[in-house]
């Protein structure tokens, strides 16, 4: 046993058979032993009691301690996010907890059968309805040790072991599957969740102009490729005039899950879109580029099982350019302007910051090159806006409004594509096309000043200017602005 050097009566030292009535508290914290608080810790968990009293559970950002106690390898959390935490347990080692949550959620029992960290709190969240009741201080409060190798192996099985036990409890036929370990040990999961129990029908709806070969390409690699079969295909011809284009499109007609519309209009992505779900069958609608590529056959699968989920609102899907390198991998909003994706030109088998390039999470916004959402929710939103954003920024629109109905959009690295990103479309150069381009960009910052200055996914003490988590200096972090978020 080990002997208290620092005589001071608020250190107790108890069995964990004692702690039901030996705490107190109405907020207990929980850390490790090897571990270190950072001297302001409690101040600012007090402080975000204090402004919000309903909070039930809290936690920090931190980085890492080395034996010298150096501190390294800062770790900038999002806010509240159930797919990264399920992925990546990325609330421990440090949280804290109202007392009654710790009851309900029997984590005295948990404790003595020897769960910690995150493990405990899958169970804590379980017994939390209110999202808004989750509050993330953006603030190092926490220094980690990293754990000695022989102990990861241990520690892989025991979360690997709680993480299923939360999905039985709360998405009976999930499977938790180890998928690596960022370098502190911390394991990383990919989480399977079942298919629903009826396949339902899937509208692919792919916009183009001419674009044979591209469309070709696309269509050729969906049929071969995807495993998933209860899919319709949506060909929106928008004034295509070149010869074997259309010769092309006449073909497709007469396949049985294929049907070619024609719309003359100008390019309205949105409008070709809104126009498309109309005629569409599907429960789901996939909207897609003409320039995807298809590369993984479970792509659809992945995105289903995710977007059938109760709460799931928009799915994204990894997108890579032909060289293999990153092109999506998510967006974050305010990033470069009024958004932009993360980790940009990274290997496709790297992991980025935190691993978020290769684990499942939830983010404000995917883009709508591939994505999937319930077409009651595409109907709900009155779907893509064709009067404001005709070309840029709809999917980001679309997205925020979907999370302003209190639905979570999440991006899942295990439905990975090709996107030779705009091949056909051509940029913004054009006065004409400038002046709507500004008027696009003009309408977002209006419509959502605050999301884009503060993307709940993307933490503050982050960059603005690059997709990379670099952190921004001086930082965008404000304690005044915090505390009137909290008190809100």
């Amino acid at each position: 046993m080990h002997i208290l050097s620092i005589k001071d009566d608020r250190i107790k030292l108890i069995e964990p058979n004692d702690l039901n009535c030996a705490v107190l508290s109405d907020y207990v914290g929980f850390a490790r032993q090897d571990d270190m608080l950072h001297p302001d810790a409690l101040s600012w968990i007090s402080c975000a009691i204090h402004c919000k009293p309903s909070a039930a559970i809290i936690y920090a950002d931190e980085d890492q301690i080395s034996d010298s106690n150096a501190r390294m390898n800062p770790d900038f959390k999002p806010d509240w996010s159930p797919d990264f935490f399920r992925s990546a347990g990325y609330i421990g080692p440090f949280a804290v907890l109202r007392k009654h949550v710790i009851l309900e959620a029997h984590l005295w029992d948990a404790i003595d059968r020897g769960l910690m960290g995150s493990q405990l709190i899958f169970h804590a969240v379980e017994e939390v309805l209110d999202a808004q009741c989750i509050v993330h201080v953006p603030q190092v409060l926490y220094h980690v040790r990293c754990l000695p190798q022989r102990q990861r192996l241990g520690a892989i099985q025991r979360a690997t072991s709680a993480l299923q036990a939360h999905l039985d409890r709360v998405f009976p036929g999930a499977l938790a599957q180890h998928h690596g370990e960022d370098f502190s040990g911390r394991p990383w999961f990919r989480v399977r969740y079942p298919m629903p129990a009826s396949v339902p029908l899937v509208s692919i709806i792919i916009p183009t102009r001419n674009a044979k070969s591209l469309v070709e390409q696309c269509i050729q690699s969906l049929v071969e490729k995807t495993t998933y079969k209860n899919y319709e295909i949506i060909l929106v011809d928008n004034g295509s005039d070149d010869p074997e284009s259309l010769q092309y499109f006449e073909s497709l007609n007469g396949l049985p899950n294929i049907t070619v519309v024609r719309d003359d209009g100008e390019f309205n992505y949105s409008k070709l879109n809104n126009d498309a779900v109309v005629k569409a069958r599907g429960d789901y609608i996939v909207l897609m580029n003409n320039d995807i590529e298809i590369i993984h056959d479970d792509w659809l699968d992945e995105m289903i099982s995710l977007g059938s989920r109760p709460g799931t609102g928009v799915v994204g899907a990894k997108l890579l350019y032909p060289d293999g390198r990153v092109q999506h991998a998510g967006v974050i909003a305010g990033l470069g302007g009024v958004a932009g994706h993360i980790h940009r030109y990274l290997e496709s088998d790297q992991a980025g910051y935190q691993g978020r390039a290769v684990l499942t999470h939830n983010l404000l916004v995917v883009t709508a090159a591939c994505l999937l959402v319930r077409r009651s929710i595409y109907e709900s939103m009155g779907g893509l806006n064709d009067v404001d954003l005709k070309v840029a920024f709809n999917d980001v629109d679309f997205c925020l409004r979907v999370h302003q109905a209190g639905y979570m959009n999440v991006w899942t690295p295990f439905a990975t594509l090709i996107h030779h990103e705009s091949a056909t479309r051509g940029l913004d150069d054009h006065p004409v096309k400038k002046a709507r381009f500004l008027r696009e960009c003009d309408f977002m910052h209006k419509t959502y000043d605050d999301l884009l200055k503060n993307d709940p996914f993307y933490n503050k003490n982050c960059t603005l200017n690059d997709e990379s988590f670099h952190r921004s200096m001086p930082t965008r972090f404000s304690s005044v602005a915090f505390i009137d978020q909290l008190s809100a």
